[in-house]
């Protein structure tokens, strides 16, 4: 008898328990195991996500070529290349160029020798500007380099023109027209006329004291006056002083 009683309230206890999990939810209606396990199943909904804005098309850029020259041997010449859009803009040092179906030319003027740069700009309505460089150097041409070997050898005998009558001054006392005529002479130096004024016009001389030098030589080869060592200094035929220098050298030498 005790063993039925305590099997049935275990039966109670089990009903209860299945009563509890399976029965209906007071407010819903349904039944509260279905719901739990409806709640722990359920997918949860997206959250909402802003719309992302359109990316803008990027602009097309515009292409720019240079096609030369790279060299030159005169100072004009005509710088040429290509374009696309064939309808761009172009321009060099902020000057428009001319652009003909797609192909442009501009003439250029070469400051200096060797390289000139020059900077070329394409612009279009609704495209990116392009730039680019075009470098020409400027090259020596045939008469030109003639004309710099001839320059350098007239400096050269320039030069040693100056140092002939350099050294013809370490020798003897002259005066600046003795010393050209000495430096032209066929029987001297033999240096053409030209060659000759730029050596007396740039030799380190003071004519003053070379005339003293001269009229003590002359006083030590012969006793002269004063008036005929003024002449014997001025005379074309002697050494060719000016008027002025001769008075001062005898002024000094009396």
């Amino acid at each position: 008898m005790k063993a039925l009683l305590k099997w049935g309230l275990a039966g109670l206890v089990c009903l209860g328990i299945l009563g509890a999990v399976f029965g209906e939810d007071e407010q819903t209606g349904e039944p509260q195991g279905a719901a739990a396990v409806s709640a722990a199943t359920a997918t949860p909904e997206p959250e909402s996500v802003a719309s992302a804005e359109p990316t803008p098309t990027p602009k097309p850029q515009v292409s720019i070529s240079v096609t030369g020259p790279s060299s030159a041997r005169r100072d004009n010449v005509t710088l040429r290349g290509t374009v696309d859009p064939a309808n761009a803009r172009v321009r060099i040092k902020g000057k428009s160029v001319k652009v003909r179906r797609g192909k442009w030319t501009a003439p250029i003027t070469l400051s200096k020798r060797g390289e000139n740069s020059f900077r070329v700009v394409a612009t279009r309505k609704g495209f990116v500007k392009a730039t680019e460089t075009a470098v020409i150097t400027r090259k020596l041409s045939t008469a030109e380099k003639a004309a710099a070997r001839r320059e350098k050898a007239r400096r050269r005998a320039m030069r040693r023109a100056l140092e002939s009558a350099e050294s013809y001054l370490e020798t003897m006392p002259f005066s600046k027209q003795g010393l050209y005529e000495q430096l032209t002479s066929e029987y001297g130096a033999g240096f053409t006329a030209a060659e000759a004024q730029y050596a007396v016009d740039h030799v380190k001389a003071d004519w003053k004291r070379e005339a003293v030098e001269a009229a003590e030589s002359y006083l030590e080869t012969m006793p002269m006056s004063r008036q005929a060592l003024i002449e014997q200094l001025t005379s074309e035929y002697g050494s060719g002083f000016t008027y002025d220098q001769a008075v001062y050298a005898v002024d000094k030498v009396y």
